[in-house]
Protein backbone atom coordinates (compact mmCIF):
# COMPACT_ATOMS: atom_id res chain seq x y z
CA UNK A 1 0.00 0.00 0.00
CA UNK A 2 2.81 2.44 0.85
CA UNK A 3 4.54 1.80 -2.48
CA UNK A 4 1.34 2.58 -4.35
CA UNK A 5 0.80 5.84 -2.43
CA UNK A 6 4.41 6.89 -3.03
CA UNK A 7 4.12 6.11 -6.73
CA UNK A 8 0.88 8.12 -7.04
CA UNK A 9 2.41 11.06 -5.17
CA UNK A 10 5.52 11.00 -7.35
CA UNK A 11 3.41 10.71 -10.52
CA UNK A 12 1.28 13.70 -9.53
CA UNK A 13 4.38 15.76 -8.75
CA UNK A 14 5.89 14.97 -12.18
CA UNK A 15 2.69 15.50 -14.19
CA UNK A 16 3.08 19.28 -14.70
CA UNK A 17 6.62 18.77 -16.03
CA UNK A 18 5.48 16.06 -18.43
CA UNK A 19 2.66 18.28 -19.73
CA UNK A 20 4.94 21.27 -20.24
CA UNK A 21 7.66 19.26 -21.94
CA UNK A 22 5.13 17.69 -24.29
CA UNK A 23 3.86 21.04 -25.53
CA UNK A 24 6.98 23.17 -25.28
CA UNK A 25 8.58 21.83 -28.46
CA UNK A 26 5.59 22.68 -30.70
CA UNK A 27 5.90 25.74 -32.91
CA UNK A 28 2.95 27.96 -33.79
CA UNK A 29 1.95 29.56 -37.04
CA UNK A 30 0.75 33.12 -37.35
CA UNK A 31 -2.99 33.79 -37.53
CA UNK A 32 -4.36 33.69 -41.09
CA UNK A 33 -7.43 32.89 -43.08
CA UNK A 34 -7.22 29.68 -45.07
CA UNK A 35 -7.39 30.67 -48.76
CA UNK A 36 -7.11 27.24 -50.37
CA UNK A 37 -7.37 23.57 -49.46
CA UNK A 38 -6.19 20.53 -51.35
CA UNK A 39 -5.87 16.84 -50.60
CA UNK A 40 -3.66 13.98 -51.74
CA UNK A 41 -6.08 11.06 -51.92
CA UNK A 42 -3.35 8.39 -51.91
CA UNK A 43 -1.77 9.55 -48.65
CA UNK A 44 -4.95 11.17 -47.30
CA UNK A 45 -2.92 14.27 -46.44
CA UNK A 46 -4.82 17.54 -46.53
CA UNK A 47 -3.08 20.85 -47.23
CA UNK A 48 -4.17 24.33 -46.16
CA UNK A 49 -2.69 27.46 -47.73
CA UNK A 50 -2.67 31.05 -46.44
CA UNK A 51 -2.29 34.09 -48.68
CA UNK A 52 1.22 34.91 -47.44
CA UNK A 53 2.49 31.66 -45.91
CA UNK A 54 2.13 30.53 -42.34
CA UNK A 55 5.18 32.14 -40.70
CA UNK A 56 5.87 29.59 -37.98
CA UNK A 57 9.10 30.08 -36.04
CA UNK A 58 11.77 27.84 -37.56
CA UNK A 59 9.46 27.13 -40.49
CA UNK A 60 9.00 30.64 -41.92
CA UNK A 61 8.78 29.39 -45.52
CA UNK A 62 5.90 26.98 -44.84
CA UNK A 63 3.46 27.31 -47.71
CA UNK A 64 1.14 24.61 -46.42
CA UNK A 65 -0.16 23.38 -43.11
CA UNK A 66 -0.82 19.65 -43.33
CA UNK A 67 -2.85 17.06 -41.47
CA UNK A 68 -1.83 13.48 -42.08
CA UNK A 69 -4.20 10.52 -41.95
CA UNK A 70 -3.62 8.34 -38.93
CA UNK A 71 -3.03 11.34 -36.68
CA UNK A 72 -5.11 11.21 -33.52
CA UNK A 73 -8.07 13.53 -34.05
CA UNK A 74 -7.54 13.76 -37.84
CA UNK A 75 -11.23 13.85 -38.73
CA UNK A 76 -12.14 16.36 -36.00
CA UNK A 77 -9.25 18.68 -36.94
CA UNK A 78 -10.21 18.41 -40.60
CA UNK A 79 -13.81 19.28 -39.79
CA UNK A 80 -12.81 22.29 -37.70
CA UNK A 81 -10.37 23.61 -40.32
CA UNK A 82 -12.87 23.20 -43.17
CA UNK A 83 -15.55 24.95 -41.11
CA UNK A 84 -13.17 27.86 -40.46
CA UNK A 85 -12.30 27.95 -44.17
CA UNK A 86 -15.97 28.05 -45.21
CA UNK A 87 -16.76 30.75 -42.62
CA UNK A 88 -13.72 32.90 -43.50
CA UNK A 89 -12.37 32.77 -39.94
CA UNK A 90 -8.72 33.14 -38.95
CA UNK A 91 -6.90 30.06 -37.73
CA UNK A 92 -3.60 29.34 -36.04
CA UNK A 93 -1.91 25.95 -35.84
CA UNK A 94 0.60 24.30 -33.51
CA UNK A 95 2.89 21.50 -34.63
CA UNK A 96 6.28 20.95 -36.22
CA UNK A 97 8.12 21.81 -39.42
CA UNK A 98 8.30 18.94 -41.91
CA UNK A 99 11.70 18.39 -43.47
CA UNK A 100 14.68 20.59 -44.21
CA UNK A 101 12.95 22.64 -46.93
CA UNK A 102 10.44 23.96 -44.44
CA UNK A 103 7.64 24.11 -47.02
CA UNK A 104 5.22 22.10 -44.90
CA UNK A 105 4.04 22.53 -41.33
CA UNK A 106 2.56 19.39 -39.72
CA UNK A 107 -0.21 20.55 -37.42
CA UNK A 108 -1.54 18.70 -34.42
CA UNK A 109 -3.54 21.53 -32.84
CA UNK A 110 -5.87 24.22 -34.23
CA UNK A 111 -7.11 27.53 -32.88
CA UNK A 112 -10.05 29.31 -34.53
CA UNK A 113 -10.64 33.05 -34.10
CA UNK A 114 -13.83 34.98 -34.67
Amino acid sequence: MRITQSFVTLSLMCLPFMLVSGTASAAQTSRHEIVRTQMNGDSQTIFFAAASGWGAAGCENATYVTFKAGMTGYEAMLSLALTAFAAGLEVQFSGDCDGPSGNYFNADYIYIFK
